[in-house]
């Protein structure tokens, strides 16, 4: 494990944070590439990701915290150190989301194809972000006896046994749910749906990777499953019942058309 890449006099950087800011910054080109797509400015997402994506960090950080607050209550200090990693991908979801929907209410934008654009480049994001993850020695998996298993360093000292890399198991999986998006993104005629399709995508996958994290870096909430698997089981029920409301309505145009010509003095408008 490297858990820090690079020390420089009192700087250091962390693994887990620099793959994270490259997350973003991946992320970001990709949602800029598929905005045009439905007709939406590449500068409009640049004006507004950077608080898209600082309401996604704090979202993430203050639900992991919330999550293990025991570990944090005798040292607040630590609350806002990220870079050394600790984030609930379903805070930042949801805090993203609500940053969005904000968003695009000032400058006017559909909510819904916003959302589209943004769905792969989660997915491209989520799978680099996971190699910080592994780097960094975090969010392994239980023991195996697969020929892939390693080891990974413990808090109170030592390494695990061999044990499911399930941070690479969760790039790879990201990474074929970002290919499906962009074959169904020219197929899907109703704004939203591609959306849906992550939330679901990724539900899935996240509801069956936490059964090899379960009793490893992933606590039993109730009933056997963890809190992520309740979490997935709830975005899948939603992500169903969206999927039925936008199944029935009308096909709509992905792109904005230009007119063809412009409008002339006198014209109708």
């Amino acid at each position: 494990m490297h858990p820090v890449m690079v020390r420089i006099g009192p700087i250091t950087l962390f693994s887990f944070g620099m793959m994270v800011a490259v997350a973003f910054l991946v992320g970001t080109w990709m949602m800029v590439r598929q905005a045009r797509r439905y007709g939406i400015p590449g500068g409009a997402i640049l004006d507004g990701i950077f608080w898209i994506l600082l309401a996604s960090v704090a979202g993430a950080r203050l639900l992991y915290v919330g999550l293990h607050w025991n570990a944090f209550h005798s040292q607040i200090q630590e609350i806002g150190a990220v870079w050394k990693g600790g984030m609930s991908f379903h805070g930042g979801l949801i805090a993203g989301v609500a940053a969005g929907w904000r968003f695009a209410r000032v400058r006017r934008l559909p909510l819904a194809s916003l959302l589209d654009a943004a769905a792969p480049a989660l997915a491209l994001g989520y799978a680099i972000g996971r190699v910080g993850c592994l780097l960094n020695g975090c969010c392994y998996g239980s023991p195996t006896d697969l020929p892939w298993g390693m080891r990974f360093p413990l808090e109170t000292g030592g390494w695990t046994e061999p044990s499911h890399p399930a941070q690479i198991y969760a790039s790879l999986a990201n990474l074929a749910l970002f290919s499906l998006l962009l074959a169904l993104a020219p197929r899907l005629r109703v704004s939203g749906q591609l959306a849906v399709a992550y939330l679901m995508g990724y539900s899935v996958y996240r509801f069956l990777v936490e059964f090899i994290r379960k009793g490893a870096t992933a606590h039993v909430l109730a009933l056997e499953l963890t809190e992520a698997q309740w979490a997935s089981l709830t975005a899948i029920l939603l992500a169903a019942g969206l999927w039925l409301i936008l199944r029935g309505r009308a096909p709509q145009p992905t792109t904005i058309t230009p007119p063809a010509a412009p409008l002339r003095s006198g014209s109708v408008r």
